[in-house]
């Protein structure tokens, strides 16, 4: 029989996933010695040349990771020689040594889309272990469209309204057009005000969705998991 604390506890940690936003079942902050801090991002964008992207092979994957080892009393140490790991979906990937001592980066071609993402970093008996998020998905533009013109006098004043299609809401949502960027809530519409629209052809157009899961590990730790679309939009006056 559950008590009414458990219920208030279920209660508590349905609303904890319902305001992360994103999908929390398809996360977890792994294990760890916790003498690392990592901060890690996968970021899926579209190849050079494609606008509005919809599948998984117009994309490519770029994979950044940063270790320090953390010591108490000393400022952080650089840590070269990890082994990196990156899993997306079913593909393994070793991340090899950047141009940084605690820099790690690799590229990939097509796209995590909506794939599980796991992190692993080994350094003797320093680790973080099965640190995983999955990526939101492929979100595409129905306003605008790629190329589309947009009259700035046609706007009347008003707002410029932006809509794009998504699986389910991400965790955060970065939107950039033309002079405005700003993080919204990934709802699938958004509204910029004339005054950020400038007039010029290829004015920038895109959309950073991201899922985050915080790493069981030293302060500062986290996996990013990041889709962007884009395209470009002329304005006249």
């Amino acid at each position: 029989m559950r008590t009414t604390s458990h219920l208030l506890l279920l209660a508590s940690a349905v609303l904890t996933l319902v305001a992360c936003g994103g999908d929390q079942v398809n996360s977890s902050p792994g294990t760890s010695s916790n003498t690392l801090l990592v901060q890690a991002s996968v970021t899926s964008s579209p190849t050079l040349g494609i606008q509005n992207s919809k599948t998984g092979d117009q994309f490519q994957t770029d994979i950044t990771v940063r270790v320090w080892r953390v010591i108490p009393g000393s400022p952080n140490v650089a840590l070269a020689g990890a082994v990196v790991k990156a899993k997306i979906g079913n593909s393994e990937y070793v991340i090899p040594a950047g141009n940084r001592p605690e820099l790690y980066r690799y590229s990939v071609p097509g796209g995590a889309n909506d794939l599980l993402v796991t992190l692993n970093v080994d350094a003797g008996a320093d680790f973080v272990h099965n640190v995983q998020r999955r990526a939101p998905g492929i979100q595409v533009f129905t306003n605008p469209l790629p190329g589309q013109s947009v009259s700035i006098a046609g706007l009347a004043g008003q707002p410029f309204h932006v809509t794009w299609t998504r699986p389910s809401a991400a965790d955060i949502a970065q939107l950039r057009v033309s002079q405005y960027d700003q993080q919204v809530a990934d709802t699938g519409s958004n509204d910029i005000p004339v005054a950020n629209i400038q007039q010029g052809d290829a004015q920038e157009c895109s959309l950073d969705r991201t899922n985050s899961v915080q790493i069981l590990s030293s302060a500062g730790s986290q996996l990013d998991v990041t889709v962007r679309q884009s395209l470009s939009i002329n304005v006249v006056p």
